[in-house]
């Protein structure tokens, strides 16, 4: 059962946050770019320029669309906020937050987005692996079991907000895929379930989720699947195909941070859409 008053104090804490960094004469004329996690700023600093901009990590997608709200309805935040949410499953089940100022992702999320032949290839270079091609789209389709696993957790959360949704956070990629069989739904369910989940009494069964995908058969991979499930999914199949274990998931990060190009994020939707909002207000957040 989710507690309103704790959510509202936690959202007044990060707007103080936000309100404390804004007075700081080194953040003067600067723009508040609210995004999930840490490593989304990581990422948004190869193309934001952070003489131009403060980031501010709200901590999840949830959090980014309320304290973007709120900063809505406060004038001293007028036309110097934008955020930026991970679409998740926003596309597939064609939800829409209707605030001009909040951005979501072309794909699930911004790994997703910009995930690259480029990408593939370094892995290849790195791991020595020869006549083998796609890595990306053939990990995902070989993980899509848990990708839908987060699916119906997304769809019931939804659907009855006072529900605690599954939480992912025990999951350990490694103990249910070997890089090269598709994980198998049964386990899968089994393990999410042992980790912090055996008192769901919605949690769900095979079925549940054999169903889900007959719903969404057609469903796109680069919308479907988490891209933090993929980068540790994508180390487990390198290892596999090349017999060495090379790069830990920090390092396979930041490799994928190293090889992003701005002609390719400037290709995007995403950077179509923040650059029409803050072109029409005068506003230049990129890098020269």
């Amino acid at each position: 059962m989710k507690n309103t008053v704790t959510e509202l104090a936690t959202l007044m804490t990060k707007i103080s946050e936000i309100q404390s960094l804004g007075r700081h004469e080194m953040n003067e004329n600067k723009v508040f770019v609210i995004v999930e996690g840490d490593d989304d700023i990581k990422l948004f600093k190869k193309f934001i320029d952070v003489k131009k901009a403060v980031f501010y990590s709200a901590k999840n997608c949830i959090w980014v669309v309320k304290v973007i709200k709120e900063l809505n309805r406060r004038n001293e935040f007028n036309n110097k906020s934008i955020g930026i949410k991970d679409a998740d499953f926003d596309h597939i089940l064609n939800i829409d937050y209707n605030i001009p100022n909040l951005f979501v992702t072309d794909c699930h999320d911004i790994e997703m987005t910009m995930m690259s032949e480029v990408f593939e290839n370094s892995i290849y270079s790195e791991y020595n692996i020869h006549e083998y091609e796609n890595i990306a789209s053939k990990t995902a389709e070989e993980i899509k079991n848990i990708s839908f696993v987060r699916l119906y957790n997304q769809i019931k959360v939804s659907e009855d907000r006072t529900l605690d949704g599954i939480t992912f956070e025990g999951l350990k990629i490694c103990d249910i895929y070997d890089g090269i069989n598709p994980v198998d739904l049964n386990l899968c369910l089994s393990h999410i379930k042992s980790k912090g989940n055996n008192g769901k009494s919605w949690f769900p069964e095979a079925h549940d989720i054999t169903e889900l995908m007959d719903s969404y058969h057609d469903a796109d991979l680069k919308q479907l699947t988490r891209g933090h499930d993929l980068m540790y999914s994508l180390r487990v199949k390198a290892k596999a195909l090349s017999g060495k274990d090379l790069l830990g998931y920090k390092d396979l990060c930041i490799a994928f941070r190293m090889q992003l190009r701005k002609e390719d994020f400037t290709n995007t939707r995403l950077y179509s859409q923040i650059n029409s909002y803050i072109t029409q207000r005068g506003i230049d957040l990129w890098k020269n």
